[in-house]
C-alpha cells in the first residue's frame, strides 16, 4: 500500500530526502555583530562551527558606512534594513536607535529577521545609555548569554 503512495522507495529513504533538502536550506548564522551608533563593534559572537574566517572590525566598518549612506541618502531618522545575498551566504543588518545587528550566515530568512529585530529591542532598552568605550565584563557577559540564546534555533550545533 506504502509503495503505491510513495512509489518504490521506502519511507525511511523518502526522510532522508526531506531531510538533505531541510539542511540545504537552513538558515545558520556563521557571524553575529553588534555596532554602537559611532560605528564601533561592541559585541561578536562566532559560533565554533561557523565556516567564516572574518575580520569583526572591517564588518563592522562597512556595517556602518552602509547604514551611514542609506539614512543620508533616504532619512536621517530611518532605520535601515539591508540585506546583502552572496549566493547562500547573506548579510541581514537591522538598525534601530543606538545600536545595529549584523548576522552573516547562510540563507538568512525572515524567521531571522523577526529575531534580529527582537534583540534590537532588547539591546537597546537594556544597553541603551551605555558607553561601550570602556571594557565591561559584565556587558560583554549578558550581551552574550543573550546572543546566543536568543540566535540557537540558527547556531548548528
Amino acid at each position: 500500500m506504502l509503495s503505491k503512495i510513495f512509489g518504490s522507495k521506502d519511507i525511511a529513504e523518502s526522510k532522508s530526502m526531506f531531510e538533505k533538502v531541510y539542511q540545504e536550506n537552513k538558515c545558520e548564522i556563521d557571524v553575529i555583530i553588534v555596532i554602537d551608533s559611532t560605528g564601533k563593534g561592541v559585541y561578536s559572537y562566532v559560533p565554533n562551527n561557523s565556516k567564516a574566517k572574518v575580520d569583526e572590525s572591517l564588518i563592522s566598518m562597512f556595517i556602518s558606512a552602509i547604514n551611514n549612506f542609506s539614512q543620508e541618502i533616504f532619512d536621517k531618522n530611518s532605520n535601515p534594513s539591508i540585506n546583502v545575498m552572496h549566493g547562500e551566504l547573506g548579510i541581514q543588518v537591522e538598525s534601530k536607535e543606538n545600536y545595529c545587528i549584523a548576522i552573516i550566515g547562510r540563507n538568512p530568512n525572515e524567521e531571522l529577521r523577526k529575531t534580529i529585530l527582537e534583540a534590537l529591542d532588547y539591546v537597546n532598552t537594556f544597553f541603551g545609555d551605555f558607553d561601550a568605550s570602556y571594557e565591561n565584563e559584565a556587558f560583554d557577559k549578558n550581551l552574550h548569554l543573550f546572543m546566543k540564546q536568543k540566535f540557537s534555533k540558527f547556531i548548528g550545533s
